[in-house]
């Protein structure tokens, strides 16, 4: 049961992820603009964008295709992860507050510590999934486990807009509203 949840959120969260990259050429070119906010090179930056959207799709379809256990097809998503994190504490260190890192597609600039959260969560979930050693023995388990990892994956994949949603801006001044409007 745990592996199949995770194989449903692995799923959703990087297909998800290169989708909301793909959805047009400007989702795209924003994405490719924050490596740049991430510190790669102007000449680099689309490359890194592709590569990354082609490890997403890669990892999204590893826990389709019928090749070993599901447990080590979670392998990649776990790796994959693992290296996001890593990245982002190493630019978190570098002082990153917020970022719009467009990694669903949402230009919100979201904290690194929720960043950081967000793939921990993911990371912590494959674990699960390559640890467990569980096979389910009924329709309902398996029903039930790919609907709750859906429904994590959606999640995981919303943290952006769920932030965004929340997050209580103190009220502009009448000042600034109006210095706004006069340029």
């Amino acid at each position: 049961m745990v592996s199949l949840c995770a194989a449903a959120v692995v799923l959703v969260v990087f297909a998800l992820s290169a989708t909301g990259k793909l959805v047009s050429k400007r989702a795209f070119d924003g994405f490719a603009d924050s490596m740049g906010a991430a510190g790669f090179g102007y000449a680099t930056r689309s490359t890194v964008a592709g590569l990354v959207v082609v490890a997403e799709i890669c990892v999204a379809v590893s826990v389709l295709v019928p090749v070993g256990t599901l447990q080590i097809r979670l392998v990649p998503a776990m790796v994959l992860s693992a290296v996001f994190s890593a990245f982002l504490l190493w630019k978190s260190a570098s002082r990153l507050g917020a970022w719009a890192c467009h990694c669903f597609g949402s230009a919100t600039p979201v904290p690194a510590w929720l960043l950081l959260c967000r793939n921990a969560v993911l990371m912590g979930v494959t674990t699960g999934g390559v640890v467990t050693n569980s096979d389910p023995s009924s329709a309902g388990v398996i029903v039930f486990s790919i609907g709750l990892g859906a429904m994590i994956g959606i999640a995981i994949a919303s943290t952006d807009r769920i932030y965004s949603a929340l997050r209580i801006d103190p009220m502009p001044r009448a000042a600034d509203t109006l210095e706004a409007k006069r340029r």
